[in-house]
């Protein structure tokens, strides 16, 4: 996933690797795709071995390390067009955080179980609102597929949300 990532923001333009962190993150994408940032060089030396991208300069500064600045080669172009319709055909099925936990539900404190779905509640309450308000802000300025993550995200946040709603429900009754 993370080199599907890298190898489509090589595709928009030439970027260090600490750029494209930065501009992952400044698309909140931590927010609707698992993302390891601590693997973010790897990834890219991996790249650059398999032939996917090149170095395009180094750009020396005497108060700071060298600047390697990397772009996307025909292969790599090649490489992201098959990880990209990889992505699209992956029919990986939902693994919930919660979903272990359920099964022995049962054995649970009540109290904590309670005091932990209040806490993710309020989390995702909160994630709701900064989403909101990143739609508002960036809506109209985003590609098309991205607005349609953000609709996606939004979606599974709220119906999430309205499962713990009813969750909480049933445990408050029993």
């Amino acid at each position: 996933m993370l080199q599907l990532i890298i190898l489509g923001l090589l595709n928009d333009q030439d970027l260090h690797p600490y750029e494209v962190m930065q501009i992952m993150k400044s698309r909140y994408m931590e927010n609707y795709i698992k993302i390891n940032y601590g693997t973010l060089y790897y990834n890219v030396e991996q790249l650059y071995k398999r032939g996917d991208i090149a170095i395009k300069e180094v750009v020396h500064d005497e108060k700071r390390p060298d600047k390697t600045i990397y772009s996307i080669t025909p292969q790599g172009r090649e490489r992201f067009t098959e990880l990209l319709h990889k992505q699209f055909l992956d029919r990986t099925l939902l693994h919930h955080p919660l979903y272990a936990a359920l099964m022995f539900t049962h054995y649970a404190d009540r109290n904590i179980v309670k005091a932990a779905l209040e806490k993710r509640k309020a989390s995702f309450e909160k994630n709701i609102q900064q989403l909101q308000g990143i739609m508002e802000e960036f809506g109209d300025k985003v590609p098309w597929g991205t607005l349609h993550i953000m609709k996606n995200g939004m979606m599974h946040k709220e119906t999430e949300l309205a499962w713990i709603n009813e969750f909480l429900k049933e445990l408050n009754e029993t």
